[in-house]
């Protein structure tokens, strides 16, 4: 299993230099360095997950769309030895179930909401969204039977704050306010929907 997950680690790498040498490869004005415009050609290679049984690596890659003005993570699925290379969905956060027959990922729902959506690896690759909230979940983990899913969201919520601060010095540049923020940490659904 070790030398499985090292000939992973090293495809994903590969694969990551490979990227960045295309990335290198186009014309420009002083090859020898890189240009603050080259960044936008940039694509990275990043959170490699191999499947439980460690025949499959998921991981992403994410790229700067210029015209809109945000990052781009698309999850791409290969053999653990660097066939197969395919791009699966638009995500990022990507994690397996442990009995490697669903991957639960972050995207966007249709109001560019972040939400957590679950995809069934199977010949339908049936796909589920897994939560519909007004703030986006992150650090997800699997439950060990595969029923539940544990995420953070950030919430915010009224201050409680109850201590006076003194005035600005006239001139001062201080920040405009703090919020607070509570963490909602675990989502979970009837046994057996997903």
């Amino acid at each position: 299993m070790k030398l499985k997950i090292l000939i992973a680690m090293a495809t994903i790498f590969s694969a990551s230099v490979g990227f960045c040498a295309a990335s290198f490869a186009k014309d420009n004005s002083d090859k020898n360095f890189i240009q603050l415009k080259d960044y936008l050609d940039f694509e990275r290679v990043g959170n490699g997950q191999i499947s439980p049984d460690g025949s499959q690596i998921l991981y992403s890659r994410s790229h700067i769309d210029k015209m809109n003005d945000k990052f781009t993570s698309t999850l791409w699925l290969m053999s653990f030895n660097g066939s197969r290379n395919r791009p699966m969905m638009l995500g990022q956060n990507a994690l397996w179930a442990p009995d490697g027959k669903r991957i639960a990922y972050v995207a966007s729902d249709n109001n560019e909401k972040g939400q957590i959506f679950v995809r069934f690896i199977d010949a339908e690759s049936a796909t589920l969204q897994v939560t519909s909230f007004a703030h986006s979940p992150r650090s997800m983990a699997w439950s060990p039977d595969g029923k539940q899913i544990a995420f953070v969201a950030r919430v915010p919520i009224k201050s409680t704050w109850t201590v006076t601060l003194p005035e600005r010095p006239q001139g001062a540049k201080w920040d405009r306010g703090s919020a607070c923020y509570r963490y909602i940490t675990l989502s979970s659904r009837p046994s057996g929907l997903y």
